[in-house]
């Protein structure tokens, strides 16, 4: 799991979390201080060696502690970033989950 920081656009909240499960199309946080409702827009900051970087998307479900996310938009090094980061954050799984 890697620690990252949490802001949801709608509900202006911060806090901290972790992301459990990351793919090219999402991104599971759990751990988290916050409960952005569902369709909002949030900000996950996290530090990589390469400087930090910001994964946002939507709020598509809810989780026990937490919520998951699809991505809005990633540029070249964010996307270059999740393909390589399968040693520090496992994924369960590739593409799109279904709604619960």
């Amino acid at each position: 799991m890697v620690d990252v920081k949490c802001y949801g656009a709608a509900t202006r909240q911060k806090g901290s979390g972790q992301i459990s499960d990351l793919s090219i199309n999402g991104a599971l946080v759990t751990h988290t201080e916050i409960t952005p409702v569902r369709g909002e827009l949030v900000g996950i900051s996290l530090d990589s060696p390469d400087g930090a970087i910001l994964l946002v998307g939507w709020v598509v479900r809810h989780v026990d502690q937490g919520f998951a996310i699809e991505f809005d938009h990633l540029n070249e090094k964010t996307a270059a970033f999740i393909n390589n980061a399968a040693a520090i954050v496992p994924s369960r799984g590739r593409g799109r989950q279904q709604e619960d």
